[in-house]
Formats: C-alpha cells, structure tokens, sequence
C-alpha cells in the first residue's frame, strides 16, 4: 500500500483493483517464445503519424505484448477499446485484460 513508482498525481490503486490485476496477469501467461517486443511506453507523444502510416518514436523496447501497447494507448486517449484493437489487428479480449493490469499499474 506504500507503492511509490507511479505517475505524477496518481495515487494508489485500491486494494480490490491491485487484487483483479493480478488474478488477469495470472492468466495472461504467455507461452514460452511467443513474446514480442512491445514499445513500453505507449503514449499520444511517443506517436508520429504519417501520410499513410504511423510511427512509435522513443521505444522502452521491452518483451511483452502489442496487446498491452493497445490497451494503454487506448486508456491515455479515451479510444474505445474494441474498435482500436481490431484497427491495430490484436485480440480485443486480451487488449482487454491488459487494460485491467495498466489501470490498476495507473500507467
């Protein structure tokens, strides 16, 4: 209850809320070598776009999942979920779970 690495003006995440995130991150195990690299730091500023494509500028470059990209991505913009998710071409319910993990993180 005495976490300090957090954003700036964000405060702890309840209890209940920590608990469910890690009840999700339990079944978001990934299986062995299917982990991809993920930016790390999904953000409106770290995104540049272009006349036909978008770019991730100031990548952490960490493994993990573009599922977990999405979801922050989508919480820091108020995007809905679902339709950027199938935008992107990821799995919705797993962009969904992330979601849980990066709200409780208050990423």
């Amino acid at each position: 209850d005495s976490l300090a690495d957090r954003a700036s003006g964000q405060s702890v995440a309840p209890t209940c809320e920590r608990t469910e995130a890690l009840r999700v991150l339990r079944q978001l195990s990934v299986p062995k070598g299917s982990e991809w690299l993920c930016h790390g730091d999904a953000n409106p500023g770290n995104l540049l776009r272009g006349a036909s494509q978008l770019w991730w500028i100031d990548p952490r470059g960490i493994a993990g999942e573009v599922e977990y990209d999405v979801a922050v991505m989508a919480l820091k913009t108020s995007v809905d979920l679902v339709a950027l998710a199938n935008g992107v071409g990821v799995d919705a319910e797993r962009v969904r779970a992330w979601s849980t993990v990066a709200m409780a993180a208050r990423v």
